[in-house]
Protein backbone atom coordinates (compact mmCIF):
# COMPACT_ATOMS: atom_id res chain seq x y z
CA UNK A 1 0.00 0.00 0.00
CA UNK A 2 1.31 3.49 -0.79
CA UNK A 3 2.01 5.89 2.06
CA UNK A 4 0.18 9.19 1.80
CA UNK A 5 1.63 10.26 5.15
CA UNK A 6 4.88 8.91 6.59
CA UNK A 7 7.44 9.59 9.31
CA UNK A 8 11.07 10.27 8.55
CA UNK A 9 13.84 11.68 10.78
CA UNK A 10 11.45 12.97 13.40
CA UNK A 11 9.11 14.73 10.97
CA UNK A 12 5.80 13.85 9.36
CA UNK A 13 5.78 13.97 5.55
CA UNK A 14 2.80 14.27 3.23
CA UNK A 15 3.10 12.52 -0.14
CA UNK A 16 0.39 14.19 -2.25
CA UNK A 17 1.41 13.37 -5.80
CA UNK A 18 3.98 11.65 -8.00
CA UNK A 19 3.43 14.22 -10.76
CA UNK A 20 6.24 16.72 -11.19
CA UNK A 21 7.38 19.76 -13.16
CA UNK A 22 10.84 18.22 -13.63
CA UNK A 23 12.31 14.91 -14.79
CA UNK A 24 15.44 14.98 -12.65
CA UNK A 25 18.25 12.64 -13.65
CA UNK A 26 18.82 11.64 -10.01
CA UNK A 27 15.19 10.99 -9.01
CA UNK A 28 14.51 7.32 -8.24
CA UNK A 29 11.31 6.46 -6.40
CA UNK A 30 12.52 3.00 -5.38
CA UNK A 31 15.71 4.39 -3.81
CA UNK A 32 13.79 7.13 -2.02
CA UNK A 33 11.25 4.62 -0.74
CA UNK A 34 14.06 2.45 0.62
CA UNK A 35 15.77 5.43 2.27
CA UNK A 36 12.58 6.67 3.96
CA UNK A 37 11.06 3.28 4.72
CA UNK A 38 7.85 4.44 3.05
CA UNK A 39 6.10 3.30 -0.12
CA UNK A 40 6.22 6.56 -2.08
CA UNK A 41 5.00 5.31 -5.45
CA UNK A 42 1.31 6.19 -5.63
CA UNK A 43 -1.31 4.28 -7.58
CA UNK A 44 -3.61 7.27 -7.04
CA UNK A 45 -3.45 10.64 -5.32
CA UNK A 46 -4.95 10.85 -1.83
CA UNK A 47 -8.08 12.80 -1.03
CA UNK A 48 -7.77 15.60 1.53
CA UNK A 49 -9.90 13.61 3.97
CA UNK A 50 -7.49 10.66 3.74
CA UNK A 51 -4.47 12.86 4.42
CA UNK A 52 -6.13 14.44 7.44
CA UNK A 53 -7.19 11.03 8.77
CA UNK A 54 -3.60 9.75 8.45
CA UNK A 55 -2.27 12.92 10.08
CA UNK A 56 -4.58 12.49 13.07
CA UNK A 57 -3.21 8.98 13.62
CA UNK A 58 0.43 10.01 13.30
CA UNK A 59 0.12 13.18 15.37
CA UNK A 60 -0.41 11.06 18.47
CA UNK A 61 3.38 11.04 18.84
CA UNK A 62 5.71 14.03 18.80
CA UNK A 63 7.20 15.43 15.60
CA UNK A 64 9.33 18.43 14.65
CA UNK A 65 7.72 19.55 11.40
CA UNK A 66 4.99 18.59 9.00
CA UNK A 67 6.44 18.60 5.49
CA UNK A 68 4.79 18.45 2.09
CA UNK A 69 7.28 16.22 0.31
CA UNK A 70 7.17 12.87 -1.43
CA UNK A 71 8.18 11.97 -4.97
CA UNK A 72 6.56 14.73 -6.99
CA UNK A 73 5.73 18.41 -6.83
CA UNK A 74 3.24 19.08 -4.01
CA UNK A 75 2.35 22.53 -5.33
CA UNK A 76 0.73 20.94 -8.36
CA UNK A 77 -2.03 20.48 -5.77
CA UNK A 78 -1.74 24.02 -4.42
CA UNK A 79 -5.34 24.35 -3.24
CA UNK A 80 -5.11 21.05 -1.36
CA UNK A 81 -1.80 22.08 0.25
CA UNK A 82 -3.49 25.28 1.42
CA UNK A 83 -6.53 23.46 2.77
CA UNK A 84 -4.50 20.82 4.62
CA UNK A 85 -2.18 23.50 6.03
CA UNK A 86 -5.13 25.46 7.36
CA UNK A 87 -6.39 22.32 9.10
CA UNK A 88 -2.96 21.75 10.66
CA UNK A 89 -2.61 25.34 11.83
CA UNK A 90 -6.07 25.17 13.39
CA UNK A 91 -5.44 21.83 15.11
CA UNK A 92 -1.72 21.78 15.96
CA UNK A 93 1.18 24.08 16.78
CA UNK A 94 3.61 22.10 14.60
CA UNK A 95 5.34 24.21 11.92
CA UNK A 96 4.57 23.42 8.28
CA UNK A 97 7.20 23.26 5.54
CA UNK A 98 6.82 22.79 1.79
CA UNK A 99 9.58 21.19 -0.29
CA UNK A 100 9.21 22.30 -3.90
CA UNK A 101 10.99 22.49 -7.23
CA UNK A 102 9.96 26.15 -7.17
CA UNK A 103 8.93 26.44 -10.82
CA UNK A 104 5.14 26.22 -10.45
CA UNK A 105 4.18 29.90 -10.42
CA UNK A 106 3.46 29.88 -14.15
CA UNK A 107 0.80 27.22 -13.56
CA UNK A 108 -1.22 29.74 -11.54
CA UNK A 109 -1.45 32.96 -13.57
CA UNK A 110 -2.93 35.76 -11.55
CA UNK A 111 -2.15 34.08 -8.21
CA UNK A 112 0.65 34.88 -5.79
CA UNK A 113 1.66 31.39 -4.65
CA UNK A 114 4.12 32.56 -1.98
CA UNK A 115 1.55 34.89 -0.42
CA UNK A 116 -1.13 32.21 -0.41
CA UNK A 117 1.15 29.72 1.29
CA UNK A 118 2.15 32.27 3.92
CA UNK A 119 -1.44 33.26 4.63
CA UNK A 120 -2.46 29.60 4.96
CA UNK A 121 0.17 29.13 7.67
CA UNK A 122 3.21 27.65 5.93
CA UNK A 123 6.28 28.78 7.89
CA UNK A 124 9.14 27.35 5.87
CA UNK A 125 9.82 26.54 2.25
CA UNK A 126 12.74 24.56 0.83
CA UNK A 127 13.31 25.11 -2.88
CA UNK A 128 15.34 22.55 -4.84
CA UNK A 129 17.83 24.70 -6.71
CA UNK A 130 20.36 21.92 -7.34
CA UNK A 131 22.48 23.93 -9.81
CA UNK A 132 24.29 27.26 -10.00
CA UNK A 133 23.73 27.97 -13.72
CA UNK A 134 20.69 27.64 -16.01
CA UNK A 135 22.48 25.16 -18.27
CA UNK A 136 23.45 22.91 -15.37
CA UNK A 137 19.88 23.10 -14.07
CA UNK A 138 18.41 22.14 -17.45
CA UNK A 139 20.79 19.20 -17.81
CA UNK A 140 20.33 17.96 -14.25
CA UNK A 141 16.64 18.60 -13.60
CA UNK A 142 15.26 18.48 -17.15
CA UNK A 143 12.36 20.88 -16.48
CA UNK A 144 9.18 20.59 -18.50
CA UNK A 145 9.02 24.37 -18.96
CA UNK A 146 11.30 26.83 -20.74
CA UNK A 147 13.20 29.35 -18.61
CA UNK A 148 12.50 27.29 -15.50
CA UNK A 149 15.69 28.37 -13.74
CA UNK A 150 14.78 32.04 -14.03
CA UNK A 151 11.27 31.26 -12.72
CA UNK A 152 12.82 29.38 -9.82
CA UNK A 153 15.04 32.31 -8.81
CA UNK A 154 12.06 34.68 -8.98
CA UNK A 155 10.12 32.34 -6.72
CA UNK A 156 12.98 32.26 -4.20
CA UNK A 157 12.90 36.06 -4.03
CA UNK A 158 9.10 36.11 -3.73
CA UNK A 159 9.05 33.59 -0.87
CA UNK A 160 11.69 35.52 1.02
CA UNK A 161 9.86 38.79 0.36
CA UNK A 162 6.61 37.38 1.72
CA UNK A 163 8.20 36.29 5.00
CA UNK A 164 8.58 32.57 4.44
CA UNK A 165 11.71 31.08 6.01
CA UNK A 166 13.34 30.15 2.71
CA UNK A 167 16.17 27.75 1.96
CA UNK A 168 17.57 26.48 -1.31
CA UNK A 169 18.78 22.90 -1.50
CA UNK A 170 21.60 21.27 -3.44
CA UNK A 171 22.96 17.75 -3.82
CA UNK A 172 26.56 17.59 -2.66
CA UNK A 173 27.46 14.95 -5.25
CA UNK A 174 26.23 17.15 -8.11
CA UNK A 175 26.97 20.78 -7.15
CA UNK A 176 30.07 22.64 -6.05
CA UNK A 177 29.37 23.57 -2.42
CA UNK A 178 31.38 26.78 -2.48
CA UNK A 179 29.57 28.05 -5.58
CA UNK A 180 26.22 26.95 -4.15
CA UNK A 181 26.88 28.78 -0.89
CA UNK A 182 27.85 31.92 -2.82
CA UNK A 183 24.64 31.77 -4.86
CA UNK A 184 22.51 31.31 -1.75
CA UNK A 185 24.27 34.26 -0.12
CA UNK A 186 23.55 36.40 -3.18
CA UNK A 187 19.89 35.36 -2.98
CA UNK A 188 19.81 36.20 0.72
CA UNK A 189 18.79 32.72 1.82
CA UNK A 190 20.39 29.69 3.44
CA UNK A 191 21.79 26.78 1.43
CA UNK A 192 21.25 23.21 2.59
CA UNK A 193 22.91 20.12 1.19
CA UNK A 194 21.97 16.49 0.91
CA UNK A 195 23.92 13.56 -0.46
CA UNK A 196 22.86 10.78 -2.82
CA UNK A 197 25.41 8.52 -1.15
CA UNK A 198 24.27 6.66 1.96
Amino acid sequence: MPDFVYRYKGNIYINLTNRCVNRCTFCDVSVLSKDTGAQLKLDREPRISEVISDLKARLKTECGEIVFCGVGEPLLRLDDVIQITRWMVHNTEIPVRVNTAGTVQRLYPGRDVASELRRAGVKRISISLNAVTPDDYDNLCRPKYDDAYEDLLRFVHRCKEKGLETTVSFITDLADEEQAEALALALGVKAIFRSLRK
